[in-house]
């Protein structure tokens, strides 16, 4: 990637000011990525359909709605709508949002690393830019052979990690879940700092993630990245506080409910970074899988009421 150079275009103040920590999102094709960090958003953000399989990795940032597209050699262009970017020819965007987690931290989405219409580099020049990393794996196949190989390939500053084991809820069972948590926490201890169940369904698991990664930005060495990446991030702020009429189309990426027809109005995305929540950010497998049964409980009772 090309070096930038144009040191000019960031104010005194700007360089002064101590960047937020990056959280990179990263795991298999259909790992949860994207619906945690929409959950992480309070609202649907980015694309999780088959198109977005087509996207390169996106930066999120803190400000107005704004786009920019970086391509393979640097260089940088407002864009209306992810629609217009593709991972052939586009390192990475920079999405700015007014998100209130993006107030304590940036994040990173990556393209599935086992996706094979997707090259390998797409997410890991990613890599250099982060400060730390989300895995996300499968409840259903957690931890499988192939993220393995992708950890022991990990920088070594980036092993202060957390694993978040996503689709709780297709677990049968309390028992089930359990055993899926105690493998994963002996086979993958030793890359994660952290290892955490949840259900990308459940607001109350949202808001736990969210609250986890507050705590771990505090004092998170900032290691990752260099100016130009910061000028990239400038660029993408100053292009949507001056062309915000040319940006009016991503205002589709954000109007759109959670999947499945959720909207999260009771919890917004302030309320996920500022509700206190115990310390503790690896519950019983019981407490996931409890009110899930109890949802399915009801549904069923319904339905056997309207058969009567």
């Amino acid at each position: 990637m090309r070096t930038l150079t144009n040191d000019n275009a960031i104010s005194n103040d700007a360089q002064a000011t101590p960047r937020k920590p990056r959280v990179m999102v990263a795991g298999e094709f259909s790992s949860g990525k994207t619906k945690l960090i929409n959950g992480l958003l309070g609202e649907t953000v980015l694309p999780s359909n088959v198109t977005a399989t087509a996207l390169p990795p996106i930066w999120l940032v803190s400000g107005d709605k704004g786009l920019l597209a970086v391509d393979l050699e640097g260089n940088q262009r407002p864009a209306a709508s992810l629609q217009e970017v593709c991972v052939d020819d586009t390192s990475y965007c920079v999405l700015s949002h007014p998100a209130a987690c993006l107030k304590q931290f940036e994040i990173i989405d990556t393209p599935g690393n086992s996706d094979p219409n997707i090259p390998a580099e797409s997410w890991e020049r990613m890599l250099d830019f982060a400060d730390t990393v989300v895995w996300c794996s499968n409840a259903t196949q957690a931890w499988r052979q192939s993220e393995k190989s992708v950890w022991t390939e990990m920088p070594e500053r980036l092993l202060n990690a957390t694993m978040v084991i996503t689709h709780a809820d297709r677990m049968t069972d309390a028992t089930s879940a359990h055993r899926v948590l105690r493998r994963v926490t002996r086979e993958a201890g030793e890359f994660f700092d952290e290892i955490m169940m949840a259900s990308l369904m459940l607001d109350a698991d949202i808001a736990r993630i969210a609250h986890h990664l507050k705590t771990i930005c505090k004092g998170l060495p900032l290691s990752g990245g260099d100016r130009k990446i910061d000028f990239a991030v400038a660029q993408a702020i100053t292009y949507s506080a001056r062309s915000s009429s040319r940006l009016d189309g991503i205002d589709d990426l954000v109007k759109q409910p959670l999947e499945g027809g959720r909207v999260s109005a009771s919890v917004t995305s302030k309320d996920l970074v500022a509700t206190p929540l115990p310390a503790a950010s690896m519950p019983d497998a019981a407490a996931i899988v409890k009110p899930i049964d109890a949802a399915r409980r009801r549904v069923a009772a319904k339905m056997a009421r309207s058969m009567s």
